[in-house]
């Protein structure tokens, strides 16, 4: 996949990566094999992450063919609980190094990894692209705030998380007794 635009035709490189990904799609056979980067990286995380679901969920069921597609986009994994037979998750094994925690809390590190260049089974918990920011020297003062920003944000997705799971389990109560007690556990 291309990382490049075509300005001089008035399209991004997010456009020229759809076109190219449009002529895969449509010349694809099962015998084929298709190598995909990324695929809806310049646009929304929610558009993108729908745009590469619902292709390599088409790879997938209807090509069938061999299929290797590279994503940061985590609910991608899972393709592989519905397609088990089909999917399969690999990482990039690597090495984690904890920062030593700052006496300030407010002041966080991002964590030191050493990339293993090993492919692993298995999706990775999460991305490292800090990590990837210091290795391209992004001055440490701005890998500091980005790592409180990425603190931040993950806790934000976290408690939505534990809401929707906190909601879903109300909405299964069937009896007034037991959506009493639910209620007093958790609100």
């Amino acid at each position: 996949m291309g990382a490049s635009d075509n300005i001089s035709r008035g399209r991004s490189t997010f456009m020229e990566e759809l076109l190219e990904a449009s002529e895969i799609l449509s010349h694809a056979t099962p015998r084929s094999l298709v190598i995909l980067d990324e695929l809806g990286r310049g646009t929304s995380t929610h558009d993108g992450i729908a745009i590469a679901y619902a292709t390599l969920e088409f790879f997938i069921r209807d090509v069938k063919c061999l299929t290797l597609f590279v994503t940061h986009y985590p609910p991608l994994c899972e393709l592989e609980k519905l397609y088990s037979q089909h999917v399969g998750n690999y990482h990039m094994a690597f090495l984690l190094n904890e920062p030593e925690t700052a006496a300030d809390e407010e002041e966080v590190q991002p964590e030191f990894i050493t990339f293993l260049y090993q492919l692993t089974e298995g999706a990775a918990g999460r991305s490292y692209g800090l990590n990837v920011a210091r290795l391209a020297n992004i001055p440490e003062s701005i890998l500091r705030t980005a790592a409180l920003k990425s603190k931040e944000l993950e806790a934000i997705v976290n408690s939505r998380r534990k809401t929707v799971k906190l909601l879903s389990e109300a909405w299964k109560i069937t009896n007034g007794e037991a959506l009493l007690k639910w209620k007093k556990l958790y609100l």
